[in-house]
């Protein structure tokens, strides 16, 4: 699931995977809003910058993303900060859905979310340039 940081909260722009009822996750994740101004472990994951990971039943994850996900949902997730120059610009979300296979690779993962977050920003001064 990939947010944009707004001022004052998180805004759902899209997802890939399946709901708790088999429904596209995007669809459920539409809407999505997430205060940043409550305090969990996405809100936490903007404010310092530092990849959050564990065991989604100990997280302090936000309410409104538990209730979409379903809360018959076990295992891990992973939240990772997309940085941009000089903030972060986007975060993205990743769980093991409803598998119980762990989730791998989370050097990788960090890495791909810095040079999203590269390109982003690079993207944004290019079209600021043009303008």
């Amino acid at each position: 699931m990939l947010f944009l940081v707004q001022k004052e909260e998180l805004l759902a722009l899209g997802a890939f995977g399946s709901g708790p009822r088999g429904q596209s996750l995007a669809q459920v994740t539409k809407d999505l809003r997430i205060p940043l101004n409550s305090r969990n472990a996405l809100s936490d994951c903007v404010g310092d910058a530092r990849v959050r990971s564990g065991a989604i039943e100990t997280a302090n994850l936000p309410d409104a993303l538990l209730k979409l996900l379903g809360t018959a949902r076990q295992g891990q997730f992973a939240a990772f900060p997309v940085l941009g120059g000089q903030r972060v610009i986007a975060l993205v979300y990743v769980d093991n859905g409803l598998t119980n296979r762990a989730i791998e690779e989370l050097e990788i993962l960090e890495l791909a979310s810095a040079q999203a977050g590269l390109a982003f920003e690079n993207e944004l001064l290019r079209r600021q340039m043009a303008r």
